[in-house]
């Protein structure tokens, strides 16, 4: 009897941890996410405020027809720091983040209106340009971006980008994108969008892939 109370106590005890192991990850993770953040942006862990979580899940693979197989979707979270929401996620490099995702987008609009036309208004930006930016240019995740960096961002996302869409006033000249390519200093033809509707952000929480932060006209 007295065994079989201790069998109990044993499997009562590994499931109260189990359950406190599980509860503790996203505390876990945010206290990581909060230290990264801290440490690359100057700044208290108490700024840095948690809006929403997603953590770590298996989804199925569309690919396979007779046998299921599944792949691992990362931790996502959106913080808010300095009045901007922005994402904090998780891959193989380790903790990223685009809060600097609008101050870009500002940067590289100033850099075109400045050096190729007056009339570019800006171009369409996610959370995979800051990305691609520091694993072409061999940076870390914590790299700080700086105005400085516009024109060889510029370049990175002409050359290396999937989604180079630059948006102009409606009054522009044709020429703009011919103007754009010759102040970058790049061959690639680009054809803006002449458009005045807004330029906007948008936050999108995919459950099939790491959620994202995008800039730009739908």
């Amino acid at each position: 009897m007295k065994k079989k109370k201790k069998k109990l106590l044993i499997v009562f005890l590994v499931l109260i941890i189990g359950v406190l192991a599980c509860l503790s990850v996203p505390a876990v993770r945010t206290l990581q996410a909060k230290y990264y953040l801290s440490q690359k942006y100057d700044a208290k862990m108490s700024e840095f405020s948690v809006k929403d979580y997603k953590g770590k899940h298996l989804m199925p693979s569309e690919d396979m027809i007779f046998f299921e197989e599944y792949y691992l979707v990362g931790y996502s979270f959106e913080f808010e720091y300095n009045g901007r929401n922005f994402i904090v996620s998780k891959t193989d490099n380790g903790l990223y983040d685009d809060y600097q995702l609008e101050d870009i987008q500002e940067w590289c609009t100033d850099w075109l209106k400045n050096n190729a036309d007056l009339n570019m208004r800006g171009l369409s930006l996610d959370t995979d340009d800051i990305l691609n930016y520091c694993e072409n240019n061999n940076k870390d995740y914590s790299y700080v971006v700086t105005e400085a960096d516009a024109k060889s961002f510029l370049v990175n996302y002409v050359t290396n980008g999937s989604n180079d869409m630059f948006y102009c006033d409606k009054s522009a000249d044709d020429s703009i994108g011919e103007s754009v390519t010759s102040a970058l200093g790049v061959k690639y033809k680009i054809s803006p969008i002449f458009t005045d509707e807004k330029i906007e952000k948008k936050i999108y929480k995919y459950s099939t892939s790491s959620w994202i932060s995008y800039i730009g006209i739908e």
